[in-house]
């Protein structure tokens, strides 16, 4: 993936992590050996970027090759203990939390995301339903494609079940979707509860999930 496709990759991540929960900025890196470099960010401060590149990466303790030395691709900043040098940075630069996303390519790191909080931690709900969304993005990043025929044939879904599948695993919510079909939002959640029935899951965790697997097989 050249850069100018990683960064729309990386805005349309963006966008369906923001169609679920508010994020208050974000940076997006390539991966060359030991370094991160080509930076794309939004709601950073460059200086405070520059900073954390010349004097604070390698205290950070989701810093991509820590992630990369303990097989951890997808980690939030609180689960991590933090030491007293990056809690000053933080403090300095009002980064409240951030989750640290890994892409691979051939098992090798290549790319990378932080998603950036200043006010409030990211809940357990929060770093459930981002782990959901790098791993299908994951998917997609690794030209994984999504069989939907296969899917509605599997599933026995309507043509207007499948188009909202589609717009789920874009991370739309329902009132996106009901404004962009130009439907209301009490039919398109009855269309949502029906492909849940169908697909025997609970959530559009696990819808995501499920669709993941397919994509998975049709590589087989």
């Amino acid at each position: 993936m050249n850069q100018i496709n990683w960064i729309g990759f990386t805005d349309h991540f963006i966008q369906a992590v923001q169609h679920v929960m508010p994020i208050d900025g974000f940076i997006s890196y390539d991966i060359s050996g030991e370094q991160a470099e080509n930076f794309y960010h939004q709601g950073v401060k460059q200086i405070s970027l520059d900073e954390y590149v010349s004097e604070k990466q390698y205290c950070d303790p989701v810093h991509f090759q820590v992630l990369v030395e303990n097989k951890l691709h997808c980690c939030a900043l609180k689960t991590r203990k933090i030491n007293a040098e990056y809690a000053q940075f933080m403090h300095k630069w009002q980064i409240q939390d951030h989750i640290e996303l890994i892409y691979l390519d051939q098992q090798r790191p290549v790319r990378g995301v932080s998603l950036i909080r200043e006010q409030r931690d990211f809940s357990t709900q929060d770093f459930a339903m981002i782990e959901s969304l790098y791993a299908f993005s994951n998917h997609l990043f690794s030209y994984q494609a999504i069989p939907y025929q296969v899917i509605q044939e599997t599933f026995g879904l309507t043509r207007k079940e499948l188009e909202i599948l589609k717009y789920i695993c874009q991370g739309f919510d329902n009132l996106k979707i009901a404004n962009t079909i130009f439907s209301s939002l009490a039919t398109v959640k009855t269309h949502v509860r029906h492909i849940f029935q169908k697909a025997d899951v609970g959530s559009k965790q696990e819808l995501l999930s499920k669709v993941m697997r397919f994509s998975s097989m049709s590589l087989i």
